[in-house]
């Protein structure tokens, strides 16, 4: 087509994608609802001798009954105390008294929009070191949720987030400390230190899942979609924000 002229159009098409319609959140807050679910499936569970890829297929297997059928990243990994449990690997290990359990569930409900959810999971105790790491990602993430209202600029709020992490003495975000979503599990805006120019507005769906990274504990936020509104954001999901403990 020699006659023709391509023009990049994504700064026009992402900011209408990123705003949400009205029939668009009804789909989100179902796909929250889902993730409600799956945590409730992982609760029970988690036990002794399981292992982690035990789980994900438990947990993979409630979703696609509740409707979410092949766009699902769950993955999950378990550790003894001490050690850093990750959301990966090895799937195998059979889990024992004491251990950590950590699960990353990324689903889109039978619409196609997704939600996301990262619990924690310890059996018998918590370790010294886990709870603290979580107290102070739960500390990352409400600074993030007060300054998540429309006009907030994302790259501000990766500079804060950046600043309070090393204030703690953890390592600053080289990833993604949030992002939109929608028919897409990763949208604009992003907080993302490769730069966005996507201001936040009313009824944007963002996942603010700021990371802590201790010598001996990673720290996860649980719950991490939220509605911009007028207002000021509303979290999603209705799991408490606590490790859970079976």
């Amino acid at each position: 087509m020699p006659d023709v002229r391509f023009v990049d159009a994504t700064e026009l098409i992402a900011p209408i994608k990123a705003v949400k319609s009205g029939e668009e959140l009804i789909f989100m807050k179902r796909a929250a609802k889902m993730h409600d679910m799956a945590v409730e499936v992982l609760r029970e569970a988690v036990k002794l001798g399981r292992t982690a890829n035990d789980v994900v297929e438990e947990v993979r297997h409630a979703m696609c009954l509740a409707g979410s059928e092949s766009h699902q990243n769950i993955r999950a990994g378990s550790a003894p105390p001490g050690t850093v449990c990750k959301y990966v690997g090895p799937g195998e290990r059979k889990m024992k008294n004491g251990d950590q359990f950590a699960m990353l569930i990324e689903c889109s409900e039978p619409g196609g929009y997704f939600s996301e959810m990262m619990p924690t999971v310890c059996i018998g105790r918590v370790p010294r070191e886990l709870q603290t790491v979580f107290d102070d990602v739960l500390e990352a993430q409400k600074r993030l949720v007060d300054m998540a209202k429309p006009g907030a600029d994302p790259m501000e709020m990766l500079k804060a987030n950046d600043r309070f992490m090393k204030e703690k003495g953890y390592p600053a975000e080289a990833r993604l400390a949030g992002h939109g979503q929608g028919v897409d599990l990763v949208e604009r805006p992003a907080l993302s230190p490769l730069g966005e120019t996507i201001k936040l507005e009313a009824n944007m769906v963002i996942s603010l899942h700021p990371t802590v990274h201790g010598k001996k504990a990673w720290g996860f936020p649980i719950n991490q979609s939220f509605l911009i509104t007028e207002d000021g954001p509303k979290r999603m999901t209705k799991t408490p924000q606590e490790i859970i403990v079976v």
